[in-house]
């Protein structure tokens, strides 16, 4: 990949459309970085731009509030007096939270119709989030999820009491007791939810009657010329401990049917065909010594992947801290560093792909392109 162009002070980043759509903060201008390499001006601002969003034909933007508006053709138009927490984009129904009173402190939540500007219905759950037509609400303890009307309940799981409970040590190698919580969702495959616990443990939830169907733990295969884990710890061998912390950074690949995940050294699927007895990892430490790289990025499940290549990331390195994995055969296949002017390396923020383009925004607010050669 080459690096097309470096722009400094942008506050976030999009892919919409496979056009890149990016917040000047400075100048609190909306712009979008098409398809001819173009940077073309979308809208200016008097507020800060938050998030992005696209519903159907419309450009949604929140400020720092999360209170949303509407990008028309000659205005700027204020979504309510409330604020847009998370939003459907197939659906165009958001979660918005709207103050009633504020001494005593009383908030209501709402979805609401931002195509038709309408209030549907109150819904009193927390950490809600939507998962393409579905709506999550999300606690420590269990989830429930709503149908695409968005009122009717279709699930409600909790987890069972201390059967998924875990001990570890901790920095001063004192044995703790912890109780196990939800952490993540990570997607729905036929009729199963995914999700992670704090332990790092796979659950595979059935929607239909909120039993747990697969209890992913133990690995199947390791493909690799060395122990596994030895890169770290010579006395570690495939334990259930490594299983679970790599399982934290699972993605779900709905199109080929598996869940993956990259970190460290070691990419790992489990086919979903038959979790309980394909889960694989691989030891691709022989590219990343190469292209002297470590897929070590906090939050390495939000990195970003298309078809068969993973996008990602390390911090705190004085080597190489861009990389693109194949998934197909197992390895980096490039690399690059991206650094300060004092010779220090950028950490990541984000990163998005499209249309053959790589975008990348660090810490230091400067977003980075880069195009296949």
């Amino acid at each position: 990949m080459i690096n097309l162009t470096n722009i400094e002070n942008i506050n976030t980043i999009r892919i919409l459309d496979d056009n890149l759509y990016f917040v000047n903060n400075n100048l609190f201008k909306l712009y979008k970085f098409d398809n001819d390499n173009e940077f073309v001006e979308v809208v200016f601002t008097d507020f800060k731009i938050n998030k992005i969003f696209k519903v159907k034909n419309l450009i949604i933007v929140t400020d720092q509030s999360n209170t949303g508006y509407k990008l028309l053709a000659e205005k700027i138009e204020k979504i309510e007096d409330f604020s847009l927490d998370s939003i459907c984009e197939v659906s165009g129904i958001a979660v918005s939270t709207k103050w009633i009173s504020y001494e005593p402190v009383l908030i209501r939540n709402y979805l609401y119709d931002i195509v038709n500007s309408k209030l549907l219905w109150e819904i009193n759950s927390p950490n809600l989030r939507f998962d393409k037509n579905l709506l999550f609400s999300l606690n420590s303890n269990g989830f429930k999820v709503y149908s695409s009307t968005y009122n009717n309940l279709e699930l409600e799981f909790l987890m069972p009491n201390s059967k998924y409970n875990w001990s570890a040590f901790n920095y001063k190698n004192e044995l703790m007791d912890h109780q196990a919580e939800i952490k993540r969702i990570i997607g729905v495959y036929k009729n199963i939810v995914w999700i992670t616990l704090n332990s790092g443990r796979l659950l595979g939830i059935e929607m239909t009657q909120g039993s747990i169907k697969f209890d992913t733990l133990e690995i199947n295969r390791y493909i690799g010329k060395k122990p596994l884990f030895s890169h770290y710890d010579p006395e570690v061998v495939a334990s259930k401990d490594w299983s679970l912390y790599l399982l934290q950074y699972t993605q779900l690949d709905e199109k080929n049917g598996v869940l993956f995940g990259l970190r460290n050294y070691y990419y790992f699927e489990i086919d979903l065909t038959d979790p309980a007895n394909r889960y694989v990892i691989y030891d691709a430490s022989d590219s990343f010594l190469q292209f002297k790289i470590e897929a070590d990025m906090a939050n390495g499940y939000e990195w970003t992947w298309c078809e068969n290549e993973i996008y990602f990331g390390r911090n705190f390195t004085e080597f190489n801290n861009l990389g693109v994995f194949n998934r197909l055969t197992k390895t980096v296949t490039w690399a690059t560093r991206l650094e300060q002017d004092n010779g220090q390396a950028r950490n990541i923020s984000k990163i998005e792909y499209g249309s053959g383009t790589l975008y990348v925004l660090d810490q230091l607010k400067t977003l980075h392109i880069f195009k296949n050669q």
